[in-house]
């Protein structure tokens, strides 16, 4: 079935909105209107361990449904087989956490769905494994992981500064942080993941920073059960 100049045109600037909305809160765009097993994946994005496929809808207005209405069973199977073929081209990512996204547009309204469905056992021992090698950071634990981040871009405004932070299991002394550097809440001119080292109590120190970490920069593997993946 074919769409209206107007109808390409309201999805196009939809799927820029929602590629916005996910680098601004320190997403790396992967991929973007790409095809994998014979359909198209509207956004494929990372931040730190997380991977997400997202699929983009211009709503014309209420009578249109929801997100989980709006993606059927039909549009998820179709969705689960192409990511699972964009897996394949890139089996580097397959141990990262994958996640599922459902966005609206709406005039000037963008509505996220998370997890709106999932891939069943996907990937599912190799998950399980990194995510137990990592845990959430204790409040002082945040509290001194932000001021060390936040002193690599101070001035960047803190309602668009968003941050992810992960602890070591394996060697608490490292932590992942993921960051994004901007000028204001629509100029985005950096993203990736620090990595960070415990100095002394209240205090740590970025090892390294960037899209992507070598093995070598901590020991014993901690990169790769911090961020699912090394070079």
């Amino acid at each position: 079935m074919r769409t209206s100049p107007s109808s390409r045109a309201r999805g196009a600037s939809a799927e820029r909105r929602a590629r916005l909305h996910y680098r601004l809160r320190g997403y790396r765009i992967l991929d973007a209107n790409v095809w994998a097993g014979g359909h198209e994946l509207d956004v494929v994005a990372r931040r730190g361990r997380v991977l997400v496929f997202c699929e983009v809808k211009a709503k014309l207005g209420m009578g249109y449904g929801d997100a989980a209405e709006m993606v059927g069973p039909e549009k998820q199977r179709r969705l689960r087989r192409a990511a699972e073929s964009w897996l394949a081209v890139h089996p580097d990512m397959s141990g990262l956490e994958m996640r599922f996204d459902v966005v609206t547009v709406e005039r000037r309204t963008l509505k996220r769905m998370t997890a709106a469905f999932v891939i069943a056992l996907l990937a599912a021992g190799v998950v399980t494994a990194v995510a137990s090698a990592r845990r959430k950071p204790t409040r002082g634990e945040r509290i001194a992981i932000t001021a060390a981040v936040k002193r690599s871009n101070p001035g960047a405004p803190a309602r668009c500064y968003p941050l992810s932070i992960s602890v070591s299991t394996v060697n608490r002394r490292y932590a992942s942080a993921d960051y994004t550097r901007v000028v204001s809440c629509r100029t985005l001119v950096e993203d990736g993941i620090f990595v960070l080292r415990w100095v002394r109590p209240g205090r740590w120190r970025i090892v390294g920073e960037g899209s992507e970490h070598p093995c070598s920069q901590a020991p014993r593997g901690v990169i790769r059960d911090l961020l699912g993946t090394c070079s």
